[in-house]
């Protein structure tokens, strides 16, 4: 039962390396979850779309910013946020 839950997961994920602009905005509105890099472009474009979001934090840029835009609203529940796993 597990393996079945696990192939119907599979089907419904698409893994994309770069998308312009446009290409973005229309996956987003479409989705119903986003995982994205926790960049703060990404991070208001999913909330202002009201999508269910979970964030990869690189804590290695700019004196960890990523992680202190992430850390607030977590804990407001706004989204749900990984440290870096490189």
């Amino acid at each position: 039962q597990a393996r079945n839950l696990q192939m119907k997961l599979m089907k419904s994920i698409e893994i994309f390396d770069y998308l312009n602009g446009q290409q973005f905005g229309a996956l987003m509105r479409k989705s119903t979850l986003v995982i994205s890099h926790a960049g703060a472009g990404s991070i208001l474009e999913s909330l202002r779309m009201e999508k269910q979001l979970f964030v990869v934090v690189n804590d290695t840029l700019m004196h960890n910013h990523q992680l202190e835009i992430c850390r607030p609203l977590a804990k407001d529940k706004y989204l749900y946020y990984s440290p870096n796993v490189a």
